[in-house]
């Protein structure tokens, strides 16, 4: 399964965590994270993209997590959000774990991916990354945050709280961002914030100025 792996890359990722899933032994899962190569991206972007198939057995101060949380390739460590975006059951206190030090991260890009899984999260307990996330000193990272919040079900008000706290910052920041805070505080029910280009009139969603995807995939 290694060797098809690492010759035909993201072409069969579902089909190898579908064998995974549904074929092998939970020591077989366990041979396939012991041979697997963390040290290079293509097996680490892999196994950190589905942690919670190769990892659910282990808890968040797993050896195999650390080396992905530390890897020196951003697309690992990015991999690990995407992976929390799956929206796949994972123990509350490993993913917080996750999310904290992802937040943290020196490459913005990132801080990016883990922006929009956290805005997403619904789950108890990371509400403080929300703060941390809108102030970053990045203006795609926050973007990211308020796109993965615009797809949440219902309001959001203590984001908004958030954006309004921080307005005069959010008044000067890129006009798709500032569209993007200005959705979000519509969607709550709140005034949007007063600035010399948006305060008139929001654009169409067909005028919304999306930030390209982080790529992580090969080739």
């Amino acid at each position: 399964m290694l060797r098809v792996l690492r010759r035909f890359g993201p072409a069969v990722w579902s089909d190898i965590v579908a064998c995974v899933e549904t074929q092998l032994p939970i020591a077989a899962v366990h041979d396939f994270v012991r041979l697997a190569q963390l040290d290079t991206v293509e097996d680490a972007v892999f196994l950190a993209r589905h942690f919670y198939v190769f990892l659910a057995a282990y808890d968040g101060s797993s050896q195999e997590l650390k080396a992905l949380l530390a890897h020196p390739d951003w697309r690992a460590r990015a991999a690990l959000a995407e992976g929390i975006r799956a929206g796949r059951a994972i123990p509350q206190d490993t993913m917080t774990s996750i999310m904290e030090s992802l937040v943290a991260d020196r490459d913005y890009k990132v801080r990016a991916a883990v922006a929009e899984a956290v805005g997403r999260s619904t789950a108890p307990g990371v509400e403080h990354l929300l703060a941390t996330l809108l102030e970053d000193r990045n203006w795609h990272v926050r973007e990211r945050l308020l796109q993965g919040l615009a797809a949440r079900a219902g309001d959001d008000d203590s984001a908004a709280e958030l954006v309004i706290r921080g307005q005069a910052a959010w008044r000067h920041g890129p006009r798709n961002i500032r569209v993007a805070a200005q959705r979000l505080l519509l969607k709550s029910g709140r005034q949007p914030i007063r600035d010399a280009t948006t305060h008139l009139a929001l654009p169409c969603s067909a005028c919304y100025e999306k930030s390209a995807p982080v790529p992580y995939g090969y080739p």
